[in-house]
């Protein structure tokens, strides 16, 4: 009769134990998403600060296609330094019409908007591309995936 007691008891505990196993890894799972959301919306926030700021700069100047500038545009950047965000900006007829520094002058993504992963220099990115139809620009800002 004891060792059913005891059988029954482990029994109950390893059930326990699985459970708040369980509820822990789905609260994991959930915080996991919001957190993945919250990067999202942040890749968001960076492409209407880098389109507003390329447009203003555009319409101020008169610009024509392709730009006459370096190819590196300086925007002000509303993060800290550690944090490792990049842009391009292509006009499909003319090519490059910006980018930050690290990213090359070829485009690393094909032009279809939505979020979107890539690899580059052995980097998992995760990005987002945007259409500008006004201006006639596709935008691509990006992230690393190991900083998110």
């Amino acid at each position: 009769m004891g060792s059913i007691r005891w059988f029954l008891i482990i029994l109950l505990v390893a059930a326990v134990t699985l459970g708040n196993f369980s509820a822990a890894v789905r609260g994991y799972i959930g915080s996991m998403e919001i957190a993945e959301d919250f990067f999202d919306e942040r890749l968001e926030a960076q492409v209407e600060f880098i389109h507003a700021s390329l447009g203003l700069a555009l319409k101020q100047s008169a610009a024509q296609y392709p730009l006459q500038i370096a190819p590196t545009i300086v925007l002000n950047r509303p993060l800290p330094s550690r944090y490792h965000i990049e842009f391009q900006v292509f006009h499909p007829q003319f090519g490059l019409v910006a980018r930050s520094e690290d990213f090359p002058v070829e485009a690393l993504v094909s032009w279809q908007e939505g979020f979107t992963e890539f690899n580059y220099h052995n980097i998992h990115w995760r990005g987002r591309i945007h259409w500008d139809g006004a201006l006639g620009l596709w935008y691509l800002v990006a992230e690393r995936l190991d900083q998110r």
